[in-house]
Order: structure tokens, then C-alpha cells, then sequence
């Protein structure tokens, strides 16, 4: 018997038949069990609600299109959902062997991420019930799957983000518009895909990530900036640090490169800056403390993972201000810089090489009582504020002290303040003393942790009034051991005028002192060698021109005070000019000049009057100071 074939015809017409039912299933019927098996498997599955439209699959151009989508927790709340989404899968994945996708677009995604007071997410659940409760098989492993997608795209998308732990309890921000692209991702071998990634958060910040990344292996590169993120939008972070929100603007970029050869990893984050502007932080309560900086920048750092090294090129923090109360010249200064920093973390191990404070501004007042207004001022700094925590005082027990590491070791080429201005004034004399230091530059080298080691340091400042002063030697911090030269030139005494009206009508005319020398301190105390000499003293009394009391030069060419003693050594006066004057009732005018005290008169009085009673010895009683020798 003989079988009869099948005609071409016949069999072409069954496979074309075929097709097209399979055409027609994927065009209606899948999209129908697509939606319906979605929603139930979530029902079922989780407890969580999924509201979506029906897909479109268009079977010609393998595209699938799906319109709104909704994903609710049990209460109803919203977790995410977008407004549409094209997937279109491309033709070569037969020939490339590979998922390949021509194009995949997300048009405005909405997700809702919220931190819960026990740690949890509000996405917690939700993931919990999606996971399989018997432990995965132990699979072989294998590389990543062949995947190739040449353009996605997420459009208008948004994050609400909330905080509901105990820190930033009250927290809440949005992430909008987020867009992202990216071309080319791929994990083939040597295929690298380009993305970028935009987003402005509800806050006013501006983010923005670019650059490339390789699946195969794993490797990704580009650059990241922040722009206009302020400050007084974290507030709900910082409530319990700062009572008042701070205020400020923060930018930042860099450019990153990471990945993985397979046994190891591997990151670097350079070319990083950064800048905050317009600092203001109110320290303690509001119409406290306020410290104000015009701006923090980072310029040109570096971290590398394998290595732990933080470097930076400089740290630069200029117009810094500190209002407190009371104050009406509060203390700042013009620029800090902070030069050649290396940290290496591993190490325990930090380098820089130079900082430098400029144009600094500090005044002072003493007052009548003896109080300095500035350090009065600054005790509002360390009374504890109303942002702060209540202490706890919950017992604990008692945990074994951790091991101890190594500390830290650190170095500071250069230490060095430039055209700083200091500003000393005495309210206990009338008219209030000033003394105005200006141009003051100080410097010292090689500070480290290791505080027996010797420091050159230098120091000069300018008296505003007149006369210039400098010093130069070396200083052992932990002993205070000094070895200093020091020089004095020309100081103008006019300054000490309110000390001489106070006792007496005489005017300090003119006058400079000058002197200068070596100062040893140790253990001993202070042992000062040199020289001193008054220049040109006037002393006039009032209503008279030519000077009670004056010289061209008093000195001496070599001095020496210790603790104990002061030699003088051979006083020379030059030049002398006084004017003695004895009147008809014999007062003499030296005495006429000198002011009398009422207060001084009545108390001497009264001595006079009181009767003489022997006082018995205190045996607690301090006894009296070392007798302190004067030699001329």
C-alpha cells in the first residue's frame, strides 16, 4: 500500500493556519489572562491590591503596551504605578542569541517610600510575601544573562519619600520630575551602555548622574552633580540638634569610576567639589548664638576604596562669623584654608600642609567688675540648649570595653594667621583704655601628635597707637618650655593715660619704650635677659607748657628677671627735664598734681582713731610670698 504525501500547498496552508491562530492569541487572549492572572496572583499572594489596564501586544512589531498601573498596599495606600509602558522587543534577539530590546519607555512612574518607626519600609511586606518559603536549590554559578537594551527611557517620574522613625520622625520630601536614559546597556562581552539620570527633589535640589556601564564585566563610570540643595528643607533630620532649621545652599560634583574583575572590587570617586554658601546656624535658642559663613569649599578631592585615602586639594571656608549676645563687634574672620590634605583611614594617618587663618577680627571688654564681655557672651555657648535630647538615664548593663586601636597620628606642615586684628579695652579706668593689635601674623611648624617635639614659631603684630613687636624661637607643648627672642620697638605710652589720670592731672605727652632680649621658660620659671630704654618722656601739668617731668633716654643696656629677682643692672638717664615750683605757702608742685581720695582720707582717718588690738596668729594663715629681690 502506498502512503500519499502531504502537497507543499497543504502543508504551507497548515503552517500559515498555525500562525495566524498563534497571532490571534497573542493579539486578544494573552493580554485578557495577562491582566486577570496579574491582579489575582497579587490578591492571592500578598494581600495587596493591583489595578491595571489591559495590555496590547501587537504580535508584527513585538511591542507591548501597557496603559495605567496601580500597586496599593492593603489599606489602600499607594506603593508605586506609572501612566504607560512600551516594551519593544527587537528581531535580532534570534540571531544574537540575547534579549534584545529595540526600546523600553516608562512614562510617569510614582512609587511611595516610607521608613517605618521599627526599621522596617512600608515595601516590607509586600517583598516578605513574594519570597519563597523553602531555601533555593544550591545552583551552579553562572554569568549574567545575555541582555541588550538599546534605549530606555523613564519619563515624569516622581518618589514621595517619608520618615517615620524616631531621628527624623515628620520628615517628607518628593523627588520630581526624575528622568532617566539609558542607551546601549548591555551584557554582552565589551558592550558598554550610556545612561542619564535627571531629577529635582521637592526640596530644590538638582541631581544629576551621567555615564557608561559594563555588565560584563561588571564596570560603571561618569559623573555625578547636586545643585541648590538647601539646608532648611532637612529640618525635621536636625531637630533635635539645632532648634532653629539652618540656612544654606549645597552643590556638589564628581566624577566616579567602579567595578569588578571577579575576585575583587574596587572604587574611585575624584575630581570632587563642593560648596556651601550662605551658612547660618543658630547655636543654642532662637535670638541665641549664630554662627554665619559665606561659604565652605571643597576643591579637587579624591577617594579611592582599595586604598582608603581621602585627598584634597584644599579646604577653604571664608567669611565666618560667630553673633552673640550682647556683642556688638562679634568675632570672625575673613578666610581659613586648609592646604594638602591625605587622610589614609586604613593607616590611622592624616597629612596637611598648610592653614592658614586670615584677616581675623577679635574684641574685648573688661568691665568694671573685673568680667570680660566676650568670655561672658561665650558661656551661652556651653549651657545646654532646648534642641537638645533629654539625657537618658536607663541603666544599661555593662558591655566589655572594645578593643583599643591605634590612635591617630597627624602632621601640620605649616600653621601660620595673617592680618589678624585684636582689640583690648579697660572700662575700670575712665576714659576706657584701648589697645589695638593689628597686622598680627604668628606661625608655626611641624605640629603633630607628638607634643615633646620642639615647634619654631614665630609672632609680630603692629600697636595700632605705635610700636611694632616681634618674637622668634622654639616651643615644647607639652612641657610649655619657650626659647624666644623677642623685640619692642618704639612702644608709644600715651596708652597708659587713663592709669596716670586716674591718681594724678598730669598728661603723658610723648614717651616710647623700646626693649628686647631673650626669654628661657622651663621648669624653673621664667629667666629673661636684655635690654630696655624710655625714649623722650613728657609729663605736663595742666595750664603749663614745659614738662614737670622729662628726659631724652632711661635705661639700662643689660637686665635679667627670674622668679626670684630683678637686676637691672646700671640705670642711665640722659637729658633730664624737671621743674620744680615751691609756692609762698610751701606746697610744692609735685604734690599739687597728685588727686586726693575722700574714700582714702576717711579710711585713713579712721585707722588713726581705732584703737591698736594685737591680733593673734592664724595658724592657717598663708604664709607670706618669697621676698622678691630688686638690684640696680
Amino acid at each position: 500500500m502506498k502512503l500519499a504525501m502531504p502537497s507543499l500547498k497543504k502543508v504551507a496552508l497548515v503552517v500559515v493556519g498555525l500562525a495566524v491562530v498563534v497571532l490571534l492569541f497573542l493579539w486578544q487572549a494573552l493580554p485578557r489572562i495577562l491582566q486577570s492572572q496579574a491582579v489575582k496572583f497579587v490578591a492571592e499572594k500578598t494581600g495587596h491590591q493591583l489595578v491595571m489596564d489591559r495590555p496590547e501586544f501587537n504580535p508584527f512589531q513585538l511591542a507591548l503596551r501597557l496603559g495605567k498601573l496601580q500597586l496599593s498596599d492593603p489599606d489602600g495606600k499607594p506603593l508605586f504605578g506609572f501612566d504607560g509602558l512600551l516594551v519593544d522587543i527587537s528581531g535580532a534577539s534570534i540571531t544574537q542569541r540575547a534579549l534584545v530590546f529595540d526600546a523600553i519607555r516608562l512614562d510617569g512612574p510614582a512609587a511611595t517610600l516610607v521608613e517605618l518607626p521599627e526599621g522596617k519600609l512600608n515595601w516590607t511586606p509586600f517583598l516578605d510575601a513574594l519570597k519563597s518559603k523553602e531555601p533555593p536549590p544550591e545552583a551552579e554559578k553562572k554569568g549574567l544573562p545575555r541582555l541588550d537594551i538599546r534605549s530606555f527611557i523613564l519619563a515624569g517620574g516622581k518618589v514621595d519619600f517619608a520618615d517615620r522613625r524616631g531621628l527624623g520622625a515628620g520628615f517628607e520630601t518628593r523627588i520630581e520630575p526624575l528622568d532617566l536614559e539609558l542607551t546601549d546597556l548591555s551584557t554582552l562581552p565589551d558592550d558598554e551602555g550610556k545612561f542619564k539620570i535627571a531629577a529635582r527633589t521637592q526640596f530644590g535640589a538638582q541631581v544629576d548622574l551621567v555615564g557608561q556601564v559594563d555588565l560584563n564585566p561588571i564596570a560603571v563610570a561618569g559623573t555625578f552633580n547636586l545643585a541648590d540643595l538647601q539646608l532648611a528643607r532637612l529640618a525635621p533630620y536636625l531637630k533635635n540638634v539645632l532648634p532653629v532649621p539652618p540656612e544654606g545652599v549645597l552643590g556638589l560634583s564628581a566624577s566616579y569610576k567602579a567595578g569588578s574583575d571577579g575576585d575583587k572590587f574596587d572604587a574611585t570617586v575624584d575630581q570632587i567639589q563642593a560648596k556651601l554658601a550662605n551658612l547660618r546656624v543658630t547655636v543654642k535658642d532662637a535670638g541665641g548664638p549664630v554662627a554665619s559663613i559665606d561659604s565652605i569649599e571643597l576643591k579637587d578631592g579624591r577617594f579611592q576604596l582599595a586604598s582608603q585615602e581621602l585627598t584634597l586639594a584644599a579646604l577653604a571656608v571664608t567669611g565666618g562669623k560667630l553673633a552673640l549676645p550682647g556683642i556688638e563687634h562679634p568675632p570672625g574672620f575673613g578666610a581659613l584654608t586648609v592646604e594638602a590634605i591625605r587622610v589614609a583611614l586604613a593607616e590611622r594617618n592624616a597629612k596637611v600642609g598648610r592653614v592658614l587663618l586670615t584677616d581675623g577680627r577679635l574684641q574685648a571688654m573688661r568691665q568694671a567688675d573685673g568680667r570680660i564681655d566676650l568670655q561672658e557672651a561665650l558661656k551661652s555657648l556651653s549651657s545646654s540648649g532646648g534642641g537638645k535630647p533629654a539625657a537618658d538615664t536607663t541603666e544599661t548593663p555593662e558591655k566589655p570595653a572594645p578593643e583599643a586601636a591605634s590612635p591617630w597620628r597627624y602632621r601640620v606642615d605649616k600653621v601660620e594667621i595673617a592680618n589678624l586684628g585684636v582689640v583690648l579695652q579697660e572700662a575700670a579706668v575712665k576714659p576706657a583704655l584701648e589697645l589695638a593689635l593689628d597686622n598680627i601674623a604668628a606661625q608655626a611648624e611641624g605640629v603633630s601628635e607628638n607634643l615633646q617635639a620642639p615647634l619654631p614659631v614665630n609672632l609680630s603684630f603692629d600697636v595700632r597707637s605705635g610700636g611694632h613687636f616681634e618674637a622668634s624661637g622654639k616651643v615644647v607643648p607639652a612641657t610649655a618650655v619657650a626659647d624666644v627672642n623677642f623685640k619692642l620697638n618704639d612702644f608709644v605710652l600715651k596708652l597708659a593715660q587713663p592709669y596716670l589720670a586716674a591718681h594724678t592731672t598730669l598728661t603723658l605727652a610723648d614717651g616710647k619704650l623700646s626693649t628686647q632680649g631673650h626669654v628661657l621658660y622651663n621648669e624653673k620659671g621664667p629667666n629673661v635677659k636684655g635690654e630696655f630704654a624710655v625714649r623722650n618722656l613728657r609729663l605736663i601739668e595742666p595750664g603749663v607748657k614745659e614738662p614737670l617731668l622729662g628726659w631724652r633716654t632711661f635705661g639700662t643696656r643689660a637686665f635679667t628677671l627670674t622668679q626670684k629677682k630683678l637686676d637691672l643692672g646700671e640705670l642711665r638717664l640722659n637729658g633730664l627735664e624737671s621743674r620744680l615750683h615751691i609756692d609762698k605757702e610751701k606746697n610744692v608742685n609735685f604734690k599739687r598734681v597728685m588727686k586726693s581720695s575722700g574714700d582714702e582720707k576717711t579710711a585713713a582717718a579712721s585707722a588713726e582713731k581705732a584703737p591698736t588690738e594685737k591680733v593673734p596668729a592664724d595658724k592657717n594663715a598663708v604664709p607670706p610670698a618669697p621676698t622678691f629681690i630688686v638690684e640696680i
